[in-house]
């Protein structure tokens, strides 16, 4: 006699686990986009709605802005072979990143520092009388350098000219 266990073989064959998510994320999707295609009245509406209502709060209750922008090259500073073979060195040295051993030498303020300063921005108010521009009372100079300081700003280009841009909702002034 055979003691040994044969297990029955059946005639139904099993999905592998890959065959039976492939169906399942199939099976969903496809519920998904009957969802979709039943409710297309209502998408479609919310997305129109939505995009009258941004559209006539942009052109109507928000104001264009206007910039002016003010170039301004600085000199080059004339010197001898050794110093433009120096300054190449170290423009080469800041291409890889390595700014530290350039050595850092001052030259004193730079463009930049000047037009940010405390003075710089209480001429510009005073020059363009920005207190009445802004309607803030003249005796708040914080708040006056505050608004100029969001109304404007001072960039350095990569070619090492500065830009300063001033916003204004009024293309005259």
């Amino acid at each position: 006699m055979n003691t040994e266990y044969q297990p029955e073989t059946s005639t139904l064959s099993l999905s592998s686990p890959q065959q039976h998510s492939e169906h399942s994320i199939l099976h969903d999707a496809l519920k998904i986009l009957a969802l979709l295609l039943r409710a297309k009245m209502l998408i479609g509406a919310i997305v129109l709605v939505a995009t009258i209502v941004a559209t006539l709060v942009a052109f109507i209750f928000m104001p264009n802005w206007y910039a002016a922008t003010a170039n301004i090259v600085p000199p080059r500073r004339a010197g001898s072979a050794l110093d433009n073979l120096a300054g190449n060195i170290s423009s080469t040295l800041k291409d890889f990143g390595l700014t530290k051993l350039t050595g850092g030498k001052s030259e004193g303020y730079t463009p930049l520092v000047i037009f940010q300063s405390r003075r710089m921005q209480d001429t510009l108010i005073q020059m363009f009388n920005l207190a009445e521009l802004y309607d803030i009372k003249p005796e708040k100079m914080t708040d006056l350098r505050k608004e100029l300081g969001n109304n404007m700003l001072v960039a350095v280009e990569t070619e090492g000219n500065y830009t300063v841009t001033v916003w204004h909702k009024d293309p005259n002034e």
